[in-house]
């Protein structure tokens, strides 16, 4: 029988409202679970959990708990992640294929018990490694300043502990940021100076109102706004201060379509493998926020595997992928 270890976040935004998931997992065969109250519970729960030899390490929580995992785990092997939708969010989640009904995915992942290791539906995919001025060094998938900060900022004061919060929660405090950066309303239209330059060549011009950097398919509600050329792991999508036309230009941003998105009137994007960054205000990764201002360094990390527990997924086409194909 395979191993399961669990990593579970007792102050996800699903579990902090219902404990009943945690307890679930007590007295499991080939089932260890380690509880964390804080990001500073990880590295010693991360060490408990892999003491045990799993053959998959399970995340039981948000965005903000993926990143700290990854970020104990660093360049360190480890089995194949897998990721209960437990936050509020859950954007990793979804573009791992482990999103959607928390119920569905705890029975996928105790199955994987009794399956041969060998059909398990698997993913590659390469995390950001981010380096702090101090050289502290960060893990997650997604980097964002200006708009994405504002973005969180409200989603945390007005709609994380209602009852809206969760993927449509947070593209309405994206909408509602939009709509503020076209009233020029404070702060919502405070722009942000962030000399930046992507493997040896600055970005011009310098990115003002919004910038995000990722290794992911696709954001939260299925956002690509990702359409630059180049074939590095990392996309990069940043605004002018005052993009002309982001009103109706918004669907074709969340969607990447280049056709609309011209540089002459505001937006650019590309991709590369290396990012500076000099940074004067707060940050996010993976919608955990930090003050950290000097010189930021971003680059794709190597791939990890992830397991699917939403299942194979489709392709393109549609098609469904066969059980085991990597994505």
């Amino acid at each position: 029988m395979n191993r399961i270890a669990i990593l579970s976040n007792a102050g996800s935004g699903r579990n902090a409202r219902k404990a009943a998931l945690i307890e679930s997992f007590g007295g499991l065969t080939a089932v260890h679970q380690e509880v964390t109250r804080s990001a500073a519970d990880v590295p010693r729960a991360l060490e408990a959990l892999l003491a045990r030899n799993p053959s998959v390490l399970a995340i039981n929580g948000g965005d903000g708990t993926v990143h700290a995992v990854l970020t104990a785990l660093g360049d360190r092997p480890a089995p194949p992640l897998a990721v209960l939708p437990a936050g509020s969010t859950n954007m990793t989640a979804h573009d791992l294929r482990c999103g959607g009904r928390l119920s569905r995915r705890r029975r996928a992942l105790l199955a994987l018990r009794d399956l041969p290791r060998e059909t398990w539906p698997t993913l590659a995919r390469a995390p950001l490694a981010l380096q702090c001025p101090d050289g502290r060094e960060l893990r997650g998938f997604f980097f964002g300043m200006g708009m994405i900060v504002r973005g969180i900022e409200y989603w945390h004061a007005s709609l994380r502990h209602g009852a809206g919060a969760g993927e449509w929660a947070a593209g309405a405090a994206l909408l509602r940021v939009a709509l503020g950066m076209l009233r020029r309303e404070a702060p919502f239209d405070t722009p942000v100076q962030l000399p930046a330059v992507l493997d040896g060549d600055p970005l011009a011009p310098a990115p003002k109102s919004l910038f995000l950097a990722s290794t992911m398919q696709r954001l939260f509600l299925g956002m690509t706004p990702f359409w630059g050329r180049g074939a590095g792991a990392l996309a990069c999508t940043w605004l002018s201060d005052r993009p002309q036309g982001l009103g109706w230009r918004l669907p074709a941003l969340l969607t990447g379509r280049a056709r609309f998105l011209p540089p002459a009137a505001g937006f650019f994007s590309r991709r590369g493998e290396t990012l500076s960054l000099t940074v004067e205000e707060p940050w996010v990764i993976d919608g955990e926020a930090y003050t950290d201002l000097g010189t930021l360094t971003l680059r794709a990390a190597p791939p990890r595997t992830f397991v699917a527990l939403a299942g194979p997924g489709r392709d393109r086409s549609g098609r469904e992928r066969p059980r085991g194909q990597g994505g």
